[in-house]
């Protein structure tokens, strides 16, 4: 009888447990999802004011930029967060990508124990640190090239590539490493080389994970404040050039937030209010994607 009741008793605590355990996995998600939510409906209920009551052409399609003087075009800045993340996406998409294949197929294991510490270590240095590193590094090296100031979209492109390198090549090798072993070691039986094996099966079926960690880095590079704001030089003007001293619009609301006001206020929340828009646009275009590849992979 005795044993009956332990068993009982057992079997209760599990199930108990189980029960807590699942509650708390749905709150701790639907908390989550609503901070998201929270966070969302904060930027649109801020930022919408101003398209509404000024001309939405004139703060989306010139570069016209003094506050001081009621003046917001903002086309130069909301270009130049797409340019600057567009040339970070340049320079570290490949580096990354084959980082990730080196240290999941072909790197030996000692290698791979010390790669993958530094890279995380790379992933956890603050971003005021690589601006620093861009502005006594990277800045003088561009201002000798071009006989200039060095403060450049060139050079943030560079030091948010360097910034957005970690994501990219933590994940895409969690993806790589996640394909069965079967399918490198059925296309090695039908006698495909280890880079062909690689190539034409390996990365396909990682190429999911690949493009997840690809939009990460791109939300990454897209939304960074404070390196892009100590090397960018912070001018507003028409853009000519990748050696142009610019702004991005993480770095214009990071900048003059703090001494914003009235109608200046309002804009600068517009502005978080386009980069919103232009995350959810990337995040729905690659899951998009992702829903079409799975699609036809399983058809």
């Amino acid at each position: 009888m005795n044993k009956v009741l332990t068993k009982v008793d057992g079997y209760f605590n599990r199930f108990l447990v189980d029960k807590i355990a699942k509650y708390a996995i749905y709150f701790f998600a639907g908390v989550s999802v609503l901070l998201s939510l929270s966070v969302v409906a904060f930027v649109i209920f801020n930022g919408i004011p101003i398209f509404v009551s000024s001309d939405v052409q004139e703060i989306l399609f010139t570069t016209n930029w003094h506050p001081s003087q009621g003046a917001f075009g903002a086309f130069s800045i909301i270009l130049g967060s797409i340019l600057v993340t567009l040339l970070a996406m340049a320079f570290a998409l490949f580096i990354a990508v084959g980082c990730a294949v080196l240290l999941a197929e072909v790197a030996p294991s000692s290698l791979r124990r010390i790669m993958r510490p530094l890279i995380e270590l790379l992933a956890g240095i603050p971003s005021v640190v690589y601006g620093l590193l861009g502005v006594m590094l990277l800045v003088p090296f561009i201002g000798e090239l071009t006989d200039r100031s060095g403060f450049s979209f060139l050079a943030a492109g560079l030091v948010l590539g360097i910034m957005v390198l970690p994501t990219i090549i933590s994940i895409s090798e969690d993806a790589i490493r996640a394909v069965p072993e079967s399918y490198n070691q059925g296309a090695l039986a039908l006698g495909c080389s280890r880079w062909q094996s690689i190539r034409s099966v390996v990365f396909p079926a990682a190429l999911v994970g690949v493009i997840a960690a690809i939009t990460l880095g791109i939300g990454r590079a897209i939304g960074e404040t404070m390196a892009v704001m100590m090397i960018i030089g912070n001018s507003v003007g028409s853009i000519t050039s990748l050696f142009d001293p610019g702004r991005t619009i993480p770095s214009t609301i990071g900048g003059e937030m703090a001494y914003a006001e009235g109608e200046h206020l309002a804009t600068l929340y517009g502005l978080a209010l386009v980069l919103t828009v232009f995350v959810l646009l990337i995040n729905s275009v690659a899951t998009l994607f992702l829903k079409r590849k799975a699609k036809v992979n399983h058809e």
